[in-house]
């Protein structure tokens, strides 16, 4: 049975190169596929950085510059980059910052010309309360001198003969107290 045994070991041995050949050529794929997915992998990693840093780059900006403007600073902006929705909310955040620090400006100009107008009625109030003691001295002078006394807002004339009260001559009442 030497040809049968023959035919068996060509077979095992061809067979063998065969398993090898397959064998070699998956190792020399899955090396491929290896490379070709270790490649992909280091692409999806430097486009995902290079997307996050140009997305999170004007994020970032835009967050700092809330930041500054929500401690009070108005000279802020932000850089708009692109015509995107993050170009589009940086460049609204810098009208908003603009309008808000335009408002800022106009009230400090109305509370200065609020607190230039109480000032100035403050020192009408005390000249017109200064000028008002003045008058009531000096119609109270007039009145001595002349005769007439003024008591509880009732007019009584004094004669100058006697300097005595007389009886009430009029009903006549004063509109404020000396």
């Amino acid at each position: 049975m030497q040809p049968i045994d023959d035919f068996f070991m060509l077979l095992e041995k061809r067979t063998n190169t065969a398993v090898d050949n397959l064998h070699a050529q998956m190792q020399f794929l899955t090396t491929i596929i290896s490379v070709f997915a270790l490649l992909l992998l280091i692409q999806v990693v430097v486009t995902v950085f290079l997307l996050s840093n140009r997305v999170m780059k004007p994020i970032i900006a835009l967050k700092d510059a809330t930041k500054s403007v929500a401690e009070g600073r108005f000279d802020i902006t932000v850089p708009v980059h692109s015509s995107d929705e993050l170009g589009m909310t940086a460049s609204s955040f810098n009208s908003m910052v603009s309008a808000i620090s335009q408002a800022q400006k106009h009230l400090a100009e109305e509370k200065q010309i609020a607190e230039k107008a109480a000032q100035t009625a403050r020192s009408l109030v005390a000249e017109s309360e200064n000028q008002r003691g003045r008058t009531n001295k000096q119609v109270l002078k007039f009145s001595n001198f002349m005769g007439i006394i003024v008591c509880k807002n009732e007019l009584h004339f004094i004669s100058f003969k006697t300097r005595q009260k007389q009886p009430k001559t009029t009903n006549f009442y004063l509109a404020s107290n000396f």
